[in-house]
């Protein structure tokens, strides 16, 4: 499907970036009761990153802690192949 515009439109694309993660830093963690997710935002990773491991169904059950929430963001880090988020 396409569709013309009526005017152009510049759009400035972000080039794919490498980077290689040492360490992982949570900077920002959005518990969001109503949707049922635990979200986080990471240095170095442009996007944020849902934590399957405690969102969805597995949203409280049990209640998430500081502990869980570092295990979960590790499981997602550890499940990445190379070069690939």
């Amino acid at each position: 499907m396409e569709f013309q515009l009526q005017s152009p439109k510049t759009l400035t694309v972000r080039q794919p970036e490498v980077i290689t993660l040492e360490k992982v830093v949570i900077q920002r963690i959005l518990d969001d009761p109503l949707a049922k997710k635990v979200i986080v935002w990471l240095e170095g990773i442009q996007h944020p990153v849902e934590l399957g491991d405690l969102s969805n169904e597995n949203y409280d059950n049990p209640e998430w802690s500081n502990e869980s929430l570092l295990a979960s963001v590790q499981t997602f880090i550890s499940a990445l192949p190379d070069t690939t988020i």
